[in-house]
């Protein structure tokens, strides 16, 4: 993986976390002293743990009302940039709320760096496909499926999250509205970030 796939959609998420984690109550930003800052706590752990899929969560609070940001990577294993991404981000300082962070969200796609999970059954090896849905038509799905997804979903239930980031890798956006034979379009496309003196600073 190069540098510049690292980097996918680090721009847009450093904007959309520093927004939401230095939000109060009222929508003003939150300064806080360096006393303040001494509250932030830090603490990790294991989602479905002894299982196939355990994967790790980190929870940063800053001891400091506002928003609680959950930030997820690695759904689909051939997009292992946001995952990469999740992983730096989880680094950061916050001034307010809480971050909770999913690096690596699907383990075995990862290691085996394919779309859907190994082992799993055709319906349930999209991970991304396989949360509570609303309504969209007739049918929609209330409840997760397959234990992966349920055990994520469990998760964030507990954590309660304002907002939700799940970081995704765009590729073949140049060819999205022309796909070639048998293969669909494809959204997004991967955002590479070459440094600026405007952006460093939030970077």
């Amino acid at each position: 993986m190069t540098n510049a796939q690292v980097e996918v959609l680090k721009p847009v998420c450093t904007l959309l976390v520093l927004w939401l984690l230095t939000q109060g109550a009222t929508g003003q930003g939150v300064l806080v002293s360096g006393e303040e800052r001494e509250q932030t706590t830090k603490r990790s752990g294991k989602i479905a743990p002894g299982t196939d899929w355990e994967t790790d969560y980190h929870i940063i609070d800053s001891g400091v009302r506002g928003a609680t940001v959950l930030i997820i990577g690695g759904m689909h294993g051939n997009e292992p940039a946001g995952s990469r991404v999740a992983e730096q981000i989880r680094h950061w300082p916050i001034v307010s709320g809480r971050m909770v962070v999913i690096p690596r969200a699907n383990m075995l796609a990862l290691e085996a760096n394919t779309r859907l999970t190994p082992g799993q059954p055709e319906e349930d090896g999209n991970l991304n496909r396989n949360f509570p849905q609303t309504e969209v038509g007739e049918e929609f799905r209330t409840a997760p499926r397959g234990e992966l997804a349920a055990a994520l979903w469990g998760f964030a239930m507990k954590v309660r999250p304002d907002w939700t980031i799940d970081i995704h890798e765009g590729f073949d956006f140049h060819r999205s509205h022309n796909p070639s034979e048998g293969k669909k379009k494809s959204v997004g496309s991967s955002v590479i970030y070459q440094g600026s003196e405007s952006m460093d600073a939030l970077m």
